[in-house]
């Protein structure tokens, strides 16, 4: 970047406050400064939920929960720090989202293992599928069978009348 930044040091400077303010938040923060790469992993608190994490490195910053993956968020924007800020604040909202009753996982298992992960969003009073994430080598003949795992580490956001360019959880938002 051209001032020397890291988008690195740009996804922790977005993180640290908000770690802070949520002290029994579990969670692990992982810094390699060679590479750069940093990881933020919040735990589920039980059984019924499922990991959440972030992979910042200098090229992107990549979402996760439980074994699903996203893409990258910001490979084709440009790199202003203003812009690589705004993408870490938009990616905690997400996360934000994750920890809450607001989204869930749809976990297919073949034969016991499981091999297909559903990321759905709550949209109104519906389930709406977001992205899904898949292995390539499963069991074709097995049984399938499915369980949905959700978080309630945070309440669920309620939609404001002034919320209604479907962004309403793209920010943190104590």
């Amino acid at each position: 970047m051209a001032d020397g930044t890291q988008f690195t040091d740009i996804f922790l400077e977005v993180v640290k406050p908000i770690l802070a303010r949520h002290p029994a938040l579990s969670h692990a923060l992982v810094i390699n400064e060679k590479r750069p790469r940093v990881e933020l992993i919040i735990h589920k608190q039980d059984e019924r939920g499922f990991d959440v994490g972030v992979v910042c490195e200098k090229h992107g910053i990549y979402p996760w929960a439980d074994n699903w993956r996203s893409s990258p968020w910001d490979m084709a924007t440009p790199h202003s720090p203003m812009h690589l800020q705004q993408t870490c604040e938009n990616v905690m909202g997400f996360v934000r989202t994750l920890l809450c009753p607001d989204a869930r996982l749809r976990v297919q298992e073949k034969a016991g293992k499981p091999c297909h992960w559903i990321l759905e969003l709550k949209d109104g009073d519906d389930w709406k599928p977001q992205d899904d994430t898949s292995i390539v080598l499963f069991n074709f003949l097995g049984k399938i069978t499915e369980s949905i795992r959700q978080n309630r580490h945070f309440p669920a956001r309620e939609m404001t009348r002034f919320q209604v360019d479907q962004l309403w959880h793209a920010s943190w938002a104590d």
